[in-house]
């Protein structure tokens, strides 16, 4: 095994195990096996391609595809060619997409799609990967204030800390996180990484990156339907793999055949993140299936931080830092927090980003540790706890800020008072829209329909109630604690 420290930086990933075990397996899917020298050979061509049209060194390409190999390929081509890469949503429509090739100078994008009503010529296929590639209206480089160096990825965060923002991610900081994590867990070339999460968003990628930097083999997964991932699971046999709450809860009550109970009995680890978990979920999940999840945390500025590999599970608690981090709990005059005082939690590692691309965002620090927004202690024994943000909420494994959709429904309408709430849908988390407005054009058909049209589908609200009068203190305010019952119907 290649020691963690020792691992191909991220351009080299593919080129590096078709040049010492050519016929490696590295993609695995319904349609068959790929070995690293063919990957190779395919994303070698699609480095050609983009450098042919122009793509080098700080040149921005998106990339909207599911999970698939041919996502592996443009990416890794992208990488070859020296571009950077803008992982996003494949399921964006024409709005979002136009919004996010303008705000990052895409020069191109790589998708299996686009909407027709988009303005952008399509390029001449490629022979060796599906999809396509279209021309956008920017230069692909970004405005001045922003450092290109070697930047290799361009993430937008999921919004919560306010609206969505970009992060340059380096080649240095990308490697780093995936060696921390590589040793965290003990990977090698052994690892078969079965991968349901997205890779356009930066946890699903960390599997795609470990798993390749060691010489293992994925099975990529467009999208989480719990008989396709245990039907994936029995075929490949993987040795990790990384879903989101809402997966394990899905997994824990959906239709099991006898016969299926021991599907996940390959995994070394089953890693879980991007939300919180509830006890319940953990324990119909491994009462079923008789393994353990390790509950990861990390943000799209700190990436992996934290990871619970005990078999002991304790509902918001997600462990210990990977080698190399540092966590600390601070208060609000920025002072260091003693164990067990809640306060706003701080990493500090190689891999954390130094900033946003947009000059008038700062990234919150203290004393080098990144504040991600969350609230959480440290217990006697280093673990750390998250107690979760006051304003952003958990819907589907997606992070989704308040404020945004607030701020969507205000646009559309003449409102005088929006609320976006949480309640639990057929007992999974979703939102409830809580809207004050006299006009009789402002409904819930109508609010929702404003509401698709200028978010992500997992953003829209699933319930909109709309009030002409909402109750309210004698000082005008309106009476916060009072909408629970109003979303609930109990007014």
């Amino acid at each position: 095994m290649m020691g963690s420290g020792m691992l191909p930086g991220p351009r080299d990933l593919i080129r590096h195990w078709a040049q010492a075990d050519a016929e490696r397996p590295a993609v695995v899917t319904v349609a068959g096996t790929l070995g690293y020298a063919e990957l190779a050979d395919r994303v070698a061509a699609v480095a050609a391609r983009l450098r042919g049209l122009g793509v080098g060194p700080g040149v921005r390409v998106g990339l909207a595809f599911p999970n698939s190999l041919d996502y592996l390929i443009w990416l890794f081509g992208l990488f070859e060619a020296g571009g950077v890469a803008v992982p996003l949503d494949p399921r964006m429509g024409a709005p979002e997409l136009a919004t996010a090739a303008a705000t990052a100078s895409l020069r191109f994008i790589a998708a299996t799609a686009l909407p027709v009503t988009l303005p952008w010529p399509p390029m001449p296929a490629v022979s060796a990967v599906a999809g396509g590639l279209w021309q956008c209206r920017g230069d692909g480089r970004g405005s001045p204030s922003e450092t290109t160096g070697n930047v290799l990825v361009q993430q937008f965060t999921s919004g919560s800390g306010g609206r969505p923002k970009h992060i340059q991610r380096t080649e240095a900081q990308i490697r780093e996180d995936y060696r921390h994590f590589s040793a965290g867990l003990g990977l090698d070339g052994g690892t078969r990484f079965l991968a349901p999460s997205p890779f356009y968003h930066a946890y699903g990628a960390l599997g795609m990156y470990a798993t390749l930097a060691v010489g293992g083999a994925i099975f990529p997964l467009p999208r989480f339907i719990p008989a396709e991932l245990m039907a994936a699971a029995k075929r490949f046999q993987p040795t990790l793999t990384m879903v989101t709450p809402t997966m394990i809860d899905m997994l824990g009550k959906c239709f099991l055949p006898p016969q299926d109970r021991g599907v996940f009995a390959s995994l070394r680890h089953c890693i879980c993140s991007t939300g919180h978990l509830s006890q319940a979920a953990h324990d119909a999940f491994r009462g079923r299936f008789d393994v353990p999840v390790h509950e990861q945390y990390g943000s799209t500025e700190t990436l992996s931080a934290t990871v619970n590999l005990g078999d002991d599970f304790d509902e918001g608690c997600v462990g210990r830092p990977y080698p190399g981090v540092e966590v600390a709990i601070f208060d609000s005059q920025g002072a260091m927090s003693a164990p067990l005082v809640v306060g706003s939690v701080g990493i500090r590692s190689s891999s954390v980003c130094v900033g946003y691309a947009e000059a008038d965002h700062a990234l919150a620090t203290v004393d080098g540790y990144v504040l991600p927004g969350d609230k959480g202690f440290l217990d006697e024994t280093g673990r750390l706890h998250i107690l979760g943000r006051d304003d952003v909420y958990n819907v589907g494994g997606y992070k989704v800020d308040r404020s945004e959709v607030e701020l969507a429904i205000r646009r559309a309408f003449p409102v005088t008072y929006v609320a976006v709430l949480p309640f639990e849908r057929a007992g999974q988390p979703a939102l409830c829209a809580v809207v004050e407005a006299s006009s009789q054009q402002v409904t819930p058909e109508s609010v929702m329909a404003a509401c698709r049209a200028q978010l992500l589908a997992y953003k829209v609200p699933a319930r909109v109630v709309v009030k002409s009068s909402l109750p309210r203190e004698a000082n005008g305010k309106v009476r916060v604690g009072d909408l629970a019952s109003v979303v609930l119907g109990k007014e």
